[in-house]
């Protein structure tokens, strides 16, 4: 079965929602992550960042202001990121991408932007630890696609 492309690196950000907003930046920054200000930024960061895998460039999120454009119209947890960003660094772009990043946009299908259960800004701050290896989970759903010592 053929794969339809859904993401592409170039086009497309990851929207990246975390009540702690600091550790995603400094991740990004320790992965050597350029920042790539809004003009609108100086009024600081909102617990959202765009992040764009193609040219490693990340905009903080600026409340009442589209400062990037998200995929798949969502955003998601910063664990589900790191993970894609580790099949990003392994695979490169292609079916196997593209096929993760379908599976960890599912679950959002027909919700806003930031609704992660049933209303917005509903992910709790101590749900954003409960799964810190989500690796694991999508590892073992890919089995056929990824070779990994989990």
């Amino acid at each position: 079965m053929e794969i339809e492309k859904t993401y592409d690196t170039q086009k497309k950000d990851i929207l990246i929602f975390d009540w702690r907003i600091g550790r995603v930046l400094e991740f990004l920054e320790d992965n050597e992550f350029t920042h790539k200000p809004h003009r609108a930024y100086k009024y600081g960061c909102t617990n959202w960042v765009f992040v764009n895998l193609g040219n490693m460039t990340y905009t903080c999120g600026v409340g009442g202001i589209q400062t990037g454009k998200p995929l798949r119209n969502h955003a998601i947890r910063f664990e589900e990121f790191k993970y894609l960003l580790d099949v990003y660094n392994e695979y490169g772009e292609g079916e196997i991408l593209d096929k993760i990043v379908e599976d960890v946009y599912k679950k959002y299908e027909g919700k806003e932007i930031f609704t992660f259960h049933s209303e917005r800004f509903d992910l709790e701050k101590e749900e954003v630890c409960l799964e810190p290896n989500p690796r694991k989970k999508y590892i073992n759903m890919h089995r056929d696609l990824i070779k990994d010592e989990y």
